[in-house]
């Protein structure tokens, strides 16, 4: 008899009224009632990717620097060409965080919001004012560093460290 419902069509229905009220009152999959709006497990954002430079100021600065500056740029595309990809002749940059040598200390990180190929840099500013290039690596000395989507949906923060020099030409 398909008319009338039974007693276990009647709680399934319930237990799906519940799930999609509770989902929808606590603000859908994967966050909890105490979690704040835009949080993921990873700590980060949804929709950023940090590079964090793991230096403290003063090594960055080195001796006779005036300032520090995080910078990435976006130079290759996830997955790499054939597929749709499209970059500006003139490598837009994004610069993060700026600190100053005369307070030494602060957190260095940029935040990018694209999937793609990224040189991270950091930018020492010197009192003549000239800015020395020192790319920034991972723990593998790798300076190219990938951005999935997988990433920015998890809000992911790569930890890098000083290089040795300036990034290479763009691939």
């Amino acid at each position: 008899m398909l008319g009338a419902p039974t007693r276990s069509r009647m709680r399934t229905r319930r237990a799906g009224w519940a799930f999609v009220v509770s989902t929808w009152v606590w603000g859908g999959c994967g966050e909890s009632p105490s979690a704040p709006a835009g949080s993921s497990d990873t700590g980060g954002m949804s929709g950023l990717v940090t590079f964090e430079a793991a230096t403290d100021v003063g090594q960055a600065c080195g001796a006779d620097g005036t300032e520090v500056v995080v910078r990435a740029r976006k130079v290759g595309c996830i997955p790499p060409p054939p597929a749709p990809c499209t970059l500006p002749q003139q490598i837009p940059e994004i610069l993060g965080s700026a600190r100053s040598c005369a307070a030494a200390d602060g957190s260095l990180a940029v935040q990018v919001d694209e999937a793609g190929r990224y040189y991270v840099d950091l930018l020492r500013r010197h009192a003549d004012g000239t800015t020395e290039e020192i790319c920034l690596e991972d723990g593998a000395g790798q300076v190219l560093h990938d951005v999935t989507t997988h990433d920015l949906d998890a809000g992911a923060t790569f930890a890098l460290a000083l290089g040795d020099g300036p990034c290479p030409p763009p691939p």
